[in-house]
């Protein structure tokens, strides 16, 4: 018999009572963010592969994507989202709830599927619906029972709303993993610990679990009304009540079906709450907790919610056959997908021995942290849950519903402060460190690619790309071109590698004459303009064959292993999510001639053989001549010890002729790679630098060798940059951990030395060539001093250097987490002692002194007399951007009408020991101008170039986040970039 709708807040409130007796106050795990998760997955899981052979495979994904597709089963997939913790803390039902969290209730589930209805889908032609003409391996969802009974349209119904439900839960599963760091040493909560919570992995637990659904719901409060973007999360939750009890009976556990729907009304609860709340909570409790978990909240590998997204993708493959055929016999569900194989051989089960479970973090979790901070947000939460009604439905399932949640939504929004939106543009220039040209009218360019990201990382360099695709010579191709490479790095080329992501080429002397002719404001993605590559062969991009020769770095050596035609399959990288091709990219000059260096951390390939490693040998670079890919270069596992882990090869990357012949080398940046000690073993993510000399692996390419496919040996080609031996010397064992050393980086071609930023040192390091030793040395590093802490993203953010009108060379390092508030500055230091020592002479701010605007994460120097300063988190996350005169921080210029502040600070020469007073200025920015919309990340990159000839530096700017607001949810995450010509 159905439950009144009326009666149920009573029976609530009864149970309430009870609840307080047997549970602790604690609630759902994320919701907002497993839900978020879920639109992301649901995607990119829809696109389909172009290597499409209409392989079983594709036909059951193809049929399954239109489930999760389906507008109609949302209030199954937001409640599937939510199921793994619908126990914990409630009613004692940890054990139920702990056990949703594992592989083996999917494959538990998928065989329950397959038990009760039979095949899921069947052959069209054995169901008479196909007609003349049809695929004859067509499928369809099988319409009747295993004893021939027709599914009544609610039945049909039912069940897909149940494979969503499931393939929902899944997703939690693999979220959970990385974003928890389960059996992974580098999660995001591990590293967020080790950044913003001493190492605390409890308390970092506690603030980051309900930080995630803030950040989100802070995200949804700065877009306009009529966008009506918080409309997805449906007020209504459906639940398979009746199977899901008989899925934990074949597992042999006994579920309260009265009690497991109390439970669950929690869930729906916090989402509303969190939504209606909306960024009330995020700068008071949130925001001033952990500046890291807000910078890597969307990009970190192992956790992060493009990775998670990915990886949620990658593990739905297995899980499909599951559900389309039936899981095997001899599966036990551990071989869903690589990240649980991993968590198996790290003593994982249905009750792995050191799984960090949620309900047990002195007394906190979840929604009871929202409720100790914010009696309004409790107050919120109970008003939803005692509002929340029961529908009894056919086959056992339950909608439950908020009544009246229109009038709720709108007494809380009534509630809360008003806010003021950012202008788009600052006010009138106050200040004569104002930049003191104009520009024209913004040209902007999409791919219009949703979840790619297009605009995350941009360099510019003489490529000559489009004249190579033409047929001319290399040096006239590339003669008088301004070719810009914009990273696309999450972009999905099909489900089967998922954010494997692309580049793409533009010549922008090209672009600024179209727009010119056709007074267009935006382009969108005309291939006659823009060239697309990515880490898959030619063929399957586009372009050109070429011919690819492949090099393994091992040790201080290259081994060429191969040569691959790109028309031969066998180029085609391994299939795994997150490759992030583009991450960072670099134009590099040898000979003459302009390659185009990218890199792809990823994949990141999880090693379930060799326990406690973690991962093995992972990410790689190619270097392209135009769109011809002419070199891979493998990052292999170099030796170290037994418990080393080599991750995320090029982060960062720059080309630079750091040893003085002429020819330049690439950069690259580990900050994720673990370190180690001797005494001490592994330190975890204490990074370091590699230089590869290209330019004699490019000549070696051409050679027959590489060409016929042979094993050849180079040495001396990788030099290995480590954190200094003197930084680790006074500090005990696993103290040196999460330094990040090569999160940033840069080169003083003046002075010709090597600046490589370590965060969780709060320092950058500077090297130079020692030629008789023939490798980097250690010069000298600047410190952040005592008043930074470690989670001030000192050396982990902007990072530039120039020299100014007067010929001095100078550094500059942002600080966008400077203080709990977050404000941020840059540190402006200039060389001394031959360049063995540096002096701090300016800190620049912002006027405004935005909370939480984090200026300073982006720097990029004009050429001439300027410093471009972006913080993408400004204004809510819409970006800003402004601009320092450096004449007037570093040459001296300044007076009464310069904006320029004196007053003495201490600061420390880094060589010397002594602590000296130095006249320090204070430079005063205004605002130059602001992103287009709300959310969409303006100033993430920047890259400088004079396009027309005019002798002026024009300035483009990259919007990864571009397309976010819309209500189409295939439009968002496309990214963009902006061309800014200087007319004045």
């Amino acid at each position: 018999m159905a439950l009144p709708n009326r009666i149920y807040p009573l029976i609530c409130g009864c149970l309430a009572l009870v609840t307080l007796l047997l549970t602790s106050r604690s609630s759902a795990c994320g919701v907002l963010t497993h839900n978020e998760i879920f639109r992301r997955s649901r995607y990119l899981y829809s696109l389909t592969s172009p290597d499409d052979d209409n392989t079983p495979f594709h036909r059951h994904q193809e049929l399954i994507s239109k489930i999760l597709s389906n507008p109609a089963y949302r209030p199954a997939e937001q409640a599937g989202a939510f199921f793994p913790d619908w126990g914990y803390g409630c009613f004692k039902n940890d054990a139920p709830s702990e056990a949703a969290h594992w592989p083996p209730f999917l494959i538990a589930a998928a065989r329950y599927l397959n038990r009760k209805y039979g095949p899921i889908f069947v052959p069209a032609a054995s169901t008479g619906s196909s007609k003349d003409g049809d695929d004859p391996a067509a499928l369809v969802s099988n319409p009747v029972w295993p004893n021939g009974t027709p599914l009544t349209v609610d039945q049909k119904e039912h069940k897909e709303k149940l494979i969503a439900f499931i393939f929902a839960a899944a997703l939690h599963q693999s979220s959970d993993a990385t974003w928890h760091s389960l059996k992974m040493d580098n999660g995001f909560i591990r590293m967020v610990a080790a950044f913003d919570f001493a190492g605390s992995y409890n308390d970092a637990h506690t603030v980051v679990d309900t930080g995630g659904d803030i950040i989100l719901a802070n995200r949804m409060d700065d877009l306009s009304p009529e966008r009506d973007e918080k409309s997805w999360v449906s007020p209504t939750w459906w639940m398979p009540v009746d199977d899901l009890t008989e899925i934990y009976t074949s597992m042999g556990l006994t579920v309260n079906k009265l009690s497991f729907r109390f439970c669950f009304v929690r869930g729906l609860a916090a989402i509303t709450a969190e939504v209606t709340a909306g960024g009330l909570l995020f700068e008071t409790f949130y925001a001033e907790k952990s500046p890291a978990m807000i910078d890597f909240f969307d990009e970190y590998y192992l956790g992060g919610m493009d990775e998670m997204a990915a990886s949620a993708v990658w593990c739905w493959r297995n899980l499909t056959e599951w559900v389309a055929v039936g899981a095997p016999e001899s599966s036990d569900g551990w071989d869903l997908c690589d990240i649980f194989k991993l968590i198996k051989s790290r003593d994982g089960g249905v009750q792995p021995a050191s799984r960090h479970k949620r309900w047990k973090h002195d007394g906190h979790n979840t929604i009871a942290s929202l409720r100790e901070t914010s009696e309004d947000f409790e107050a919120m939460m109970d008003r939803y849950q005692d509002n929340i009604y029961l529908d009894d439905l056919p086959a056992g399932a339950v909608e439950m519903y908020i009544q009246d949640a229109d009038s709720i939504n709108s007494a809380a929004a009534a509630a809360r402060p008003p806010s003021t939106p950012p202008s788009k543009r600052a006010g009138k220039v106050g200040v004569q460190s104002q930049f003191p040209g104009t520009f024209g009218d913004p040209i902007y360019v999409t791919t219009g690619k949703a979840f790619s990201k297009f605009g995350s990382y941009l360099s510019i360099g003489s490529h000559g790309t489009a004249g190579l695709a033409a047929g001319k010579d290399v040096h006239a191709a590339q003669a008088g071109s301004v070719d810009l490479t914009a990273s696309a790095f999450t972009e999905s080329e099909g489900q089967d590698y998922v954010s494997g992501g692309a580049v793409y080429s533009i010549d922008l002397t090209e672009l600024i004459r179209s727009q010119q002719l056709t007074n267009a404001v935006t382009l969108i993605d005309t291939k006659n303009m823009l060239t697309r590559v990515s880490s898959r062969n030619q063929r399957r991009s586009g372009n050109a064959t070429d011919t690819t020769c492949h090099v393994d770095l091992k040790g201080s050596a290259a081994v060429f292993t191969s040569a691959s035609d790109a028309d031969d399959d066998d180029f085609t990288p391994p299939l795994q999510p997150s490759a992030r091709f583009g991450a960072a990219t670099t134009p590099l000059k040898v000979n003459g001639v302009t390659y185009n260096v990218v890199t792809a951390p990823g994949a990141s390939v999880y090693n379930d053989s060799s326990p406690r490693i973690g991962f093995v040998s992972a990410g790689y670079m190619d270097v392209f001549l135009g769109a011809a890919r002419v070199l891979r270069i493998n990052f292999a596992d170099f030796p170290g010890g037994q418990q080393i882990g080599e991750r995320e090869f090029g982060t960062t990357v720059l080309a630079a002729d750091v040893d003085g012949d002429g020819v330049e080398d690439v950069v690259l940046g580990l900050p994720f790679a673990d370190g180690d000690r001797a005494g001490c073993g592994v330190q975890l993510a204490e990074g370091e630098v590699v230089v590869v000399k290209v330019g004699a692996l490019l000549q070696a390419a051409t050679t027959s060798c590489c060409k016929n496919g042979c094993t050849r040996a180079m040495d001396g080609v990788v030099q290995r940059v480590k954190l200094p031996v003197e930084e680790k010397r006074d500090l005990a064992c696993a103290q040196s951990t999460y330094e990040w050393f090569g999160k940033s980086l840069v080169w003083m071609n003046s002075s010709r030395t090597l600046g490589v930023g370590a965060p969780g040192s709060r320092k950058v390091f500077f090297y130079k060539w020692d030629a008789p030793a023939g490798e980097m040395a250690y010069v000298f590093a600047i410190a952040a001093g005592d008043d930074v802490t470690k989670g001030a993203g000192f050396g982990g953010w902007g990072l530039e250097s120039g020299v100014s009108p007067a010929g001095t060379e100078w550094i500059a390092i942002g600080v966008p987490n400077d203080s709990k508030a977050q404000v941020g500055h840059v540190r402006v230091y200039t060389l001394a002692a031959g360049g063995r020592e540096a002096a701090l002479v300016t800190r620049v701010i912002s006027r405004k002194k935005e909370r939480f605007g984090k200026f300073g994460m982006v720097l990029k120097s004009d050429g001439q007399a300027g410093l471009w300063v972006a913080s993408p988190w400004a204004h809510m996350e819409r970006g800003a951007l402004w601009w320092v005169n450096i004449g007037a921080a570093v040459d001296g210029n300044s007076g009464p009408k310069s904006g320029v502040e004196r007053r003495k600070i201490q600061t420390v020469l880094v060589e010397g020991k002594t602590t000296v007073k130095r006249e320090v200025k204070e430079v005063v920015v205004e605002e130059l101008m602001g992103g287009p919309e709300p959310n969409c990340h303006f100033g993430a990159s920047i890259a400088v170039a004079d396009i027309d000839g005019d002798g002026r530096p024009d300035l483009v700017i990259g919007i990864p986040f571009h397309g976010m607001p819309p209500g189409d949810e295939n439009a968002r995450f496309a990214g963009a970039f902006v061309v800014y010509v200087r007319d004045g």
